[in-house]
């Protein structure tokens, strides 16, 4: 009896995440590509509707939450389909230069200071944060307490080491974004940058750290 109890419970259960499953919506048609697509297009496809999300963008008065939300949760489930370090992003223009988040093809060496995370300074301001905070490391001052003490607050997160293409690839986006001077680009680089550095934050070894010394 006790058995046949359990067997039933097992069942019960395997309908109701069957069905929860199918309830989710296909992530593939939520961000409108095709189920061959490479990080790269999944990627750009996401980019492309969440701007249009955006208040400035968006004529229908509607709340987009609910849409921002299924844009998320469908691009956090194709991402998260190729894995960590993962090659199988190719298409025809060849291997995605988006990788080397991934893979680094030179020691991170290079501070990078997020705009997106500091206050009281604009993230058009990206270079003379990166100046500064390379200013004080040369000078084997901790660049969060000198920023800090210039009026920037930053969070502990907002400090990076990147390899030389990483942080190409980065400032290439920021240059973008403030050669267009628009709220929408802006938007859309910050969630380039941060999901940038995220794969860079585990794929280098090598971290900022304020205990004891920097670097």
């Amino acid at each position: 009896m006790a058995r046949r109890t359990q067997r039933q419970q097992r069942r019960r259960m395997t309908t109701a995440a069957a069905g929860r499953q199918q309830q989710q919506p296909d992530p593939y048609a939520v961000l409108q590509v095709s189920r061959g697509a490479s990080r790269r297009q999944i990627r750009a496809a996401y980019i492309e509707r969440i701007k249009l999300l955006h208040p400035d963008v968006s004529l229908s008065g509607e709340d987009s939450t609910p849409a921002a939300a299924a844009l998320n949760t469908a691009y956090d489930r194709l991402m998260a389909g190729f894995g960590t370090n993962s090659r199988e992003d190719s298409d025809e223009e060849g291997e995605d230069p988006l990788d080397v988040f991934d893979l680094p093809e030179a020691e991170p060496n290079e501070l990078f200071v997020n705009p997106f995370a500091c206050y009281n300074v604009s993230p058009l301001q990206w270079r003379e944060l990166q100046e500064a905070a390379k200013e004080a490391e040369a000078a084997r001052r901790d660049p969060w307490s000198s920023l800090q003490q210039q009026g920037v607050q930053c969070s502990e997160g907002a400090f990076v080491y990147l390899s030389p293409r990483q942080l190409a690839i980065v400032c290439e986006e920021l240059e973008r974004a403030a050669t267009a001077m628009d709220s929408t680009s802006l938007d859309a680089a910050a969630f380039f940058v941060s999901d940038c550095l995220g794969r860079a934050r585990m794929a280098n070894n090598r971290m900022p750290s304020r205990s004891g010394s920097w670097g």
